[in-house]
Parts: structure tokens; sequence; C-alpha cells
């Protein structure tokens, strides 16, 4: 019964206690082992980003027609040409409806040159230049991602963010179209480069509406919104 005993508080004890060389290999192993906390990062978490999938074809071409000629642009077309035909900008032309339709038609044939610019460069360079609202919630956050990427674009599969060509070329396209096509031969290039500038700055402005005036667009109905190209595609989104 003795033996029997201390046979079981034996057995108990190198159990519980390792033999020396034991523990030294399984010191070694563990070195090899990664960080516990290295391997928590990499364990999912509860709500993955959506994959990124480029746009086709016919939706970059439907987004060129939608700058053209969807209702924004001609409502944004219609609001610039106020401002000019209050300012009388330029001088030259006339006053009243005749010299309204020609602010009109210059800055409609302006916003087709920029979007003309865009829709070519970002199919030469095969980069995306659609807009994708923030995933984000935190308003600070958001206003730098509709700043930042209105100079940025996508490119490849993966949709990683390189700097846009196309988003800083695009907005001084029409502006030096109009300039040198249509405009009063007093204006020169230093005009077209400072129309260029408030175009590019218009177009932050857009951005900076696109994320955070989803309310306004939800009024409109999903059908404007995907008609003004302001939705985002189905399976993608910025990240946080």
């Amino acid at each position: 019964m003795r033996f029997g005993l201390t046979s079981c508080l034996l057995a108990l004890l190198l159990t519980v206690t390792p033999p020396q060389e034991t523990a030294y290999a399984q010191a070694d192993a563990g070195a090899s082992q990664p960080d516990p906390i290295e391997a928590l990062r990499s364990v999912p978490t509860a709500k993955p980003e959506r994959p990124y999938h480029p746009p086709t074809q016919k939706q970059r071409f439907r987004r060129y027609a939608g700058w053209m000629f969807s209702p924004y642009s001609w409502a944004s077309v219609t609001f610039v040409s106020g401002l000019h035909q209050a300012e009388r900008n330029p001088p030259d032309w006339e006053e009243g409806w005749a010299g309204f339709g020609q602010r009109y038609a210059s800055n409609l044939g302006t916003n087709m040159g920029n979007a003309t610019a865009r829709y070519v460069l970002a199919e030469v360079l095969k980069e995306d230049t659609l807009y994708y609202p923030c995933r984000c919630r935190r308003p600070w956050p958001r206003l730098q991602h509709a700043v930042l990427t209105s100079f940025l674009a996508r490119r490849g599969a993966d949709g990683h963010q390189v700097l846009g060509l196309p988003q800083i070329v695009a907005p001084y396209a029409g502006p030096f179209l109009s300039v040198y096509a249509w405009y009063p031969s007093r204006y020169n290039a230093e005009d077209a480069m400072r129309m260029g500038l408030h175009g590019l700055m218009s177009e932050v402005g857009t951005n900076v509406a696109i994320e955070f005036l989803p309310s306004i667009l939800n009024r409109w109905g999903r059908r404007w919104e995907k008609r003004l190209h302001l939705h985002i595609p189905s399976g993608a989104g910025a990240p946080r």
C-alpha cells in the first residue's frame, strides 16, 4: 500500500513538473511561436471591409455621361451661369437673356471639356476616378477623406490609391478650351489657370457635399441617386 501511494505521488510530480531538458525544449519552441498580440490583430473583425470591385466600362461611361447630361450637371451649370450673369463675367458679353444664353453655353462647354478630359485620361491610365464615401463615422476623418480623395484615384484590382492625374488636370481642360475657343481674345492662359483652380475647388466642395449630405440624396430617391452617379458601387467602400 505504501509502495503504491509512493508510485502515484512520483507519477503526479513527473506529470506536473517536466524534466529539465523537456522544459528547455518547450522554451525553445515557444521562442519561435508568434506574438499573441500579433495573433489577435490577425483575427478577422466582426465587420470586415467589403472588397473593392473596379467599375466596369459601362459604369465608367455612365459616370462620364452623367457629368455632362445629368440633372446635377445642368443645375450646376445654371447656378454658375447665374453668378456670371450677375457679375457680368465676361463683361464683353451682353446682358439679359441673350447674355445669359452665352454664359450658359460657355459653362456647359467648359463642363463637357472637363468631363471628357477626366474620362479620357482615366481610360488611358486605367484609373478609377469614382468617388467612394468614407465608411468612417466621425466628422473629421470624413472631411479629410473627402478633401484628399479629390486629388486621388484608384488603380489595379485592389483599388490602391495613387495621385490622380485625371482629377488634377481635368478642371483645367475646360477653361483652356473656353479661353482659346470662344472667350474674348484678351483672355489668356493666366485666366484659364485661375478658372481651373476655381473648378478644382468646386470638385472638392462637391465631394464634401456627397460625403455629408446623404439625406438630401435619399429624399431624391435611389433612382435619382444612381442617375447622378453619386452612389457607392456594389461591394465597394473606402477604408475607415
